[in-house]
């Protein structure tokens, strides 16, 4: 229940733990996933998936995804 009410939970190399922690999240809420070079970005019930070039920054992404809930 850690992740519980939270809009948004910002994952850079999950341990198996905090992914199943991250399910308990409510439906609308936005979960940012980075596994090495994939980025993974669940919302809305959809997952939207895709690759980080080598010199793109995850900060990027996931500042992008926290100013769309603000």
């Amino acid at each position: 229940m850690f992740y519980y009410g939270s809009n948004i939970v910002i994952l850079d190399e999950p341990t198996d733990i905090e992914i199943m922690l991250a399910r308990d999240l409510f439906p609308d809420s936005i979960v940012v996933t980075k596994q090495q070079n994939t980025i993974s970005i669940q919302k809305e019930g959809l997952i939207e998936q895709y690759q980080l070039a080598e010199d793109e920054p995850f900060k990027r992404v996931f500042l992008k995804e926290i100013a769309t809930i603000l």
